[in-house]
């Protein structure tokens, strides 16, 4: 045998397996990873029909895995299946989950020479349009007798997503049991996710507090992200609701989640005091991060037709995938700051590794297959992860905010005992200043009072002594009247001396010394003054002085203004009321100077005065 004889044996050796695959024995309910027995062909004019891939088969590559996976696949990829029925069971579907934007299955039967066209699933289309029953995935339904075989194409056409698939062949009823479970898991999920973004948005806009609106669109953004890994998105049964997430794109949608989550550790760890230059850089990066996922997804709705054979969508979706990397690892690195400068080094590098491997990104570039750092048995538990990490944050983001809140409480108590303090030392000053007013007045008045006394006093002593001289030595009733006078003079005069000086004050309940003021008023009989003073107002002397005054001053008002005949003053035990029959003796202006000398005597004794329906009343605070 010569070489070219061995070449072409084994080229027929090669083409014969690559071309007869093992053919797949199932019996009921079963999850037999069927695609271990499949094989694959990309069409990459993406124009070949089934008759011509039929003649094709010898081409088809063999596939290893439970998983299909074939990254960037915009080209038509055909796979190629053969199932056999042992069991009874007749009804079986042939599912595909994945979010390829269609599906086309074509069978034969029982070695039959052409493939028939079996179904189209459109993945564009919510699944009560597509199918008659109500499901997430692809699939196409068969009828086998017992022993009998199906050999089945299916054209699979992803032109936006990472082709990585799984299929499976069982009874309707098994299926749909294992779903209804994944369902509740699923939908557990989702459903405490958006209520937890709920009342953070409540609590973001009642507090205004933008951390926890970022949170809340985080979430929102993480359980859209597992509705579109999940393909829980095609059971969305109004059209417009399907077709909004539907045109999203996850890759994009972890760009927009991956810079919010920067923002939210950000604002957590506190760089804006502890480390001003960095932040600038986080900050602007995050925001950056976050416009450019904006972008993207605004792309992704206006040309729904990009896809990978477009070379701007194939850069802007690579440049998604770094800065989604970049993103994580950059979080990493704050975390890791926020414990180092607390020296928790442990802390700090055990979290940092822990949300370099646990976090949505790494779980959706891992479960896509763009990149391949752990095999995922099964999503759900990694969603109890994600679960926990996402209550953990929440965790985080309440303790700091309480911490936020003590801190704020803290430093409103100091502020209210510093304005306490700086009160009373400003009481404490006016009081001051008060006492100094009216010990400068007392002196002044006292002064006054001895002048009065000592000076005119002595002077009126000497004319009186000069006019009873006369009056020896001429009898005539001018100089009487005029010595009575003088007498009477005089007696003012001592009288006035009194009052200003507090000599009276000090010996005297206030009611006497106003009662005796009274008595000098009714002589003159310029209106009719009466007293009540059947209670008690205890006084200090300085109260007695500015009261004192305060009456005078109101008397005098009366006098002028009010035109009353009659004037009542009532005390009791921490006010004093005065009355008149007249137009009040609250008639005088309100920005009369009268007034304000009275209000302003009041506050240096802490009283207050109130006027209404021709009554005035003061009393003590």
């Amino acid at each position: 045998m010569n070489f070219r004889q061995l070449f072409f044996l084994l080229f027929i050796q090669f083409s014969f397996s690559q071309g007869n695959i093992n053919t797949i024995e199932v019996n009921g309910g079963n999850w037999i990873e069927i695609l271990r027995n499949s094989e694959y062909y990309i069409d990459t004019t993406n124009t070949l029909k089934a008759t011509d891939i039929s003649n094709r088969l010898n081409h088809f590559k063999k596939n290893n895995s439970s998983l299909l996976s074939l990254k960037k696949q915009p080209h038509n990829l055909w796979v190629h299946l053969k199932l056999k029925n042992l069991g009874k069971k007749q009804k079986y579907w042939l599912g595909m989950y994945s979010q390829a934007d269609s599906l086309i299955y074509y069978a034969r039967i029982n070695a039959e020479k052409t493939f028939r066209f079996k179904k189209l699933s459109d993945y564009s289309k919510p699944s009560h349009l597509r199918d008659s029953i109500n499901v997430r995935f692809h699939f196409a339904s068969f009828d086998l007798n017992q022993n009998q075989e199906v050999e089945v194409l299916a054209l699979v056409k992803n032109r936006k997503h990472f082709t990585n698939f799984y299929m499976d062949f069982t009874t309707p009823y098994d299926n749909l049991n294992w779903e209804k479970g994944f369902y509740w898991i699923i939908s557990s999920f989702v459903s405490i996710f958006v209520f937890t973004a709920l009342l953070c948005f409540l609590f973001g806009f009642l507090l205004r507090k933008l951390l926890f609106i970022n949170y809340a669109f985080y979430l929102i953004l993480t359980a859209i992200f597992i509705l579109h890994e999940e393909l829980f998105i095609s059971i969305f049964e109004i059209p417009w609701i399907h077709n909004l997430i539907y045109k999203t794109n996850s890759n994009f949608l972890m760009t927009i989640a991956v810079g919010l989550n920067m923002q939210i550790f950000i604002m957590l760890t506190n760089i804006k005091k502890t480390a001003t230059k960095f932040y600038f850089y986080l900050n602007n990066f995050s925001i950056y991060v976050i416009s450019f996922g904006l972008f993207c997804s605004l792309l992704n709705y206006i040309f729904p037709q990009l896809n990978f054979l477009n070379t701007y969508y194939n850069i802007l979706w690579n440049k998604a995938v770094i800065l989604n990397v970049l993103c994580v690892i950059i979080n990493a690195g704050i975390i890791q700051f926020y414990f180092f400068k607390r020296k928790k080094y442990l802390n700090g590098f055990l979290l940092g590794v822990l949300l370099l491997i646990l976090n949505p990104v790494i779980y959706y570039l891992n479960y896509s297959k763009i990149i391949e750092l752990y095999e995922i048995q099964h999503p759900n538990y990694y969603y109890y992860v994600i679960l926990l990490e996402i209550l953990l944050l929440g965790l985080f983001i309440i303790l700091q905010y309480r911490n936020k809140i003590r801190e704020s409480i803290n430093f409103l108590k100091a502020k209210i005992n510093a304005e306490q303090g700086l009160k009373i030392e400003k009481e404490t000053k006016e009081v001051s200043i008060k006492n100094a007013v009216f010990e400068s007045q007392t002196r002044l008045l006292n002064d006054l009072s001895k002048d009065l006394h000592d000076d005119l006093g002595q002077k009126l002593s000497v004319i009186s002594i000069s006019l009873e001289n006369l009056k020896l030595k001429f009898q005539s009733e001018e100089i009487n009247q005029l010595k009575q006078i003088t007498v009477e003079v005089s007696n003012s005069i001592r009288n006035l001396s009194h009052w200003l000086n507090d000599y009276e004050f000090q010996n005297k309940e206030i009611a006497e010394i106003i009662e005796l003021d009274i008595l000098r008023i009714n002589k003159l009989q310029l209106t009719q003054v009466k007293i009540d003073k059947t209670q008690k107002t205890t006084l200090n002397t300085n109260e007695k002085i500015i009261i004192f005054r305060v009456y005078q001053e109101l008397i005098n008002n009366s006098l002028k203004h009010s035109k009353s005949s009659y004037i009542k003053i009532e005390f009791f035990e921490n006010q004093i009321v005065f009355s008149d029959n007249g137009i009040g003796i609250s008639a005088v202006s309100n920005n009369g100077i009268g007034l304000k000398n009275i209000i302003e005597r009041l506050q240096i004794i802490n009283w207050k005065m109130e006027r209404k329906n021709g009554v005035t009343i003061i009393y003590r605070v």
